[in-house]
C-alpha cells in the first residue's frame, strides 16, 4: 500500500497558526466555481487530515492484524504559496517567498519537519513474518493452539 498525505510536524502547526497554511482545501472548491470538489464533492472544503508515521502504522497495523509489517517513509515539502495567492495578501505571499530558502534548508537537514508525506506498507509475506501467536492453517492464517496453550488456559 502506497498513500502520499500531508504530514503533521510542528513546523506545519506553526504555519496553520499564523495562517500561512489551510486546516482545509478552500482551493479546491474556489478552483471548481465554489460548487465541487469538497466533501463529497460538494462545495464544502475538506478538513486537511495531517498524518504522522505511527498513526499509519497503527491503522495498518489496525486493519491486518496478521504479522510484521514493513514501513518506508518518504519525505517532500510543499510552500503554500496557493493558499497565500487565495487570500490575495501580498504579505502573505512574501513571508512565504523570503522564508522559502530558509524552510528548505531546515527540512532538508529534519526531514520530518516537511509537509507531505509517501507512506508504504509492505503486507507479512512470508508464515516467518507472522506474530508468533498465528499459523497458516487450512483456510488461512489462524490463532496457533499450540501456541495458546502453552500460554493460557483453554476450554478445549
Amino acid at each position: 500500500m502506497v498513500v502520499i498525505e500531508s504530514r503533521d510536524p510542528l513546523l506545519m502547526r506553526v504555519a496553520n497558526r499564523v495562517g500561512l497554511s489551510p486546516s482545509y482545501e478552500l482551493e479546491a472548491v474556489v478552483d471548481n466555481y465554489f460548487r465541487w470538489g469538497g466533501v463529497d464533492n460538494k462545495p464544502i472544503p475538506n478538513f486537511i487530515y495531517r498524518w504522522t508515521e505511527s498513526e499509519f502504522e497503527k491503522t495498518i497495523r489496525s486493519f491486518d492484524p496478521s504479522g510484521r509489517h514493513v514501513f518506508r517513509f518518504f519525505y517532500g515539502l510543499n510552500l503554500p504559496f496557493e493558499q497565500a495567492k487565495l487570500r490575495r495578501t501580498n504579505a502573505k505571499l512574501l513571508a512565504v517567498r523570503l522564508a522559502e530558502p530558509a524552510v528548505r534548508a531546515f527540512t532538508s537537514v529534519f526531514k520530518k519537519q516537511c509537509n507531505t508525506l509517501a507512506m508504504v506498507a509492505l503486507k507479512p509475506r512470508h508464515p516467518q513474518d507472522l506474530w508468533p501467536w498465528l499459523t497458516v492453517g487450512r483456510e488461512g492464517v489462524e490463532m496457533d493452539r499450540d501456541y495458546a496453550g502453552a500460554r493460557f488456559r483453554t476450554g478445549a
